[in-house]
């Protein structure tokens, strides 16, 4: 004899309202325990959890269409579950699964014997959706994804009046074949669905300390300690002992020294050109862009100077941009673009939304060092 435990089997519809062992839940049954009970009462995953899912029509009496049948499965389950509609209830379920119809109990004149199927449901009160999870490793013909698995669900399904009395009693089958035997009962067909592997995390192109940039803001802070304005005020005047020129024809920006650069940055506003030659300014024509453009030679020029600016043997300005507009190209033909829209010239190759964008991101790509935004990469042939 088989024995009856009580579990708490979960609808779907109702998961939120109802708990496991609630005076007043309308989620617990009786389960058959032809298996595991911890089988039984899942909550039927969606269709982006699982490797494959097929639904079949779920029809009573031969032709009346009370729901669906969903099958699905994962790595490790196969997923049964009813769905009713239109009123129909489930009083009780019997599910069995195989390779073949010689994997199911059948009467010698092949009629399936529901009774022994292996997992069974009787439910008190009655449900509109029922889900399982059975285990693929206990399916004894199962091997490997893509076996085609046979699914026999049965159901006992009822429409009550108002008052909760049974008014009609059907059975039901999932749609398919139909069993051999003089019967109109059919079990659905599945194929085991292979789970995609999920694709490998990138490698980092760079690993923090291979470069260093730094945002304009951080170029014109004050020097305190160990920051980006303590290493510009030590090292301003070696890499750049005419100061910095950016620029060119028709129009130049120079900052003569440190100080020029700590009083000139950040600078804001809408990225435009030069309108004149700027010496030591506390701001330009340029918006902006001026700001991003000075931060992006500091870096360039500290790291072809410092061999210790950054841990990699690649020059920053070597670097590729990975995406965006500047996509392809390295740090030295963005800057070089950046100065030449700022110097006014004509026929350089991008707007001012566009180079301030590529400049931007070149600065913020490995701020302080430490932080790796993949925008820039080493050239791959180096």
């Amino acid at each position: 004899m088989k024995k009856i435990v009580n579990i708490c089997a979960v609808t779907i519809a109702a998961l939120a309202l109802a708990a496991c062992g609630g005076a007043a839940s309308n989620l617990v049954g009786d389960y058959d325990a032809g298996k595991d009970a911890s089988l039984v009462g899942v909550t039927m995953p969606g269709e982006d959890e699982v490797c494959g899912m097929d639904s079949v029509d779920l029809f009573a009496g031969q032709t009346i269409d009370v729901g669906s049948l969903i099958i699905a499965n994962d790595e490790e389950n196969l997923y049964v579950s009813y769905e009713l509609v239109d009123g129909w209830l489930l009083k009780e379920t019997h599910v069995h699964v195989g390779c073949s119809l010689d994997d199911f109990p059948l009467t010698k004149n092949g009629n399936p014997k529901v009774g022994n199927f292996a997992y069974q449901m009787v439910f008190d009160p009655y449900m509109d959706t029922y889900a399982l999870a059975i285990p693929l490793a206990d399916i004894a013909c199962f091997a490997e994804c893509g076996d085609a698995l046979i699914v026999g669900a049965h159901a006992a399904v009822v429409l009550l009046n108002d008052v909760g009395e049974e008014i009609q009693g059907e059975t039901a089958w999932g749609d398919g074949p139909g069993f051999p035997g003089k019967n109109w009962f059919t079990y659905s067909e599945y194929e085991t669905a292979c789970c995609e592997e999920e694709p490998p995390e990138p490698e980092e192109c760079a690993e923090p300390g291979d470069f260093r940039t730094q945002t304009q803001g951080g170029w014109g802070t004050v020097c305190n300690g160990n920051n980006p304005g303590c290493y510009r005020d030590a090292n301003f005047g070696t890499v750049f002992p005419d100061g910095l020129i950016l620029g060119g024809d028709p129009y130049e920006l120079v900052l003569t020294s440190s100080l020029a650069v700590e009083a000139f940055l950040p600078q804001g506003g809408t990225p435009a050109s030069l309108d004149a030659d700027y010496m030591d300014p506390l701001e330009t024509s340029a918006g902006v862009l001026g700001g991003q453009v000075t931060a992006l030679a500091l870096s360039v020029n500290f790291d072809m100077a410092d061999p210790d600016f950054g841990a990699s043997e690649v020059l920053l300005g070597d670097t590729i941009a990975q995406d965006g507009i500047c996509a392809g190209m390295s740090v030295f033909e963005i800057l070089e673009a950046g100065e030449c829209f700022l110097s006014g010239a004509e026929g350089c190759d991008f707007n001012a939304s566009e180079i301030n964008s590529c400049v931007s991101s070149s600065n913020e790509a490995f701020v302080d060092g430490t932080t790796v935004t993949e925008y820039l990469c080493p050239p791959e042939d180096i």
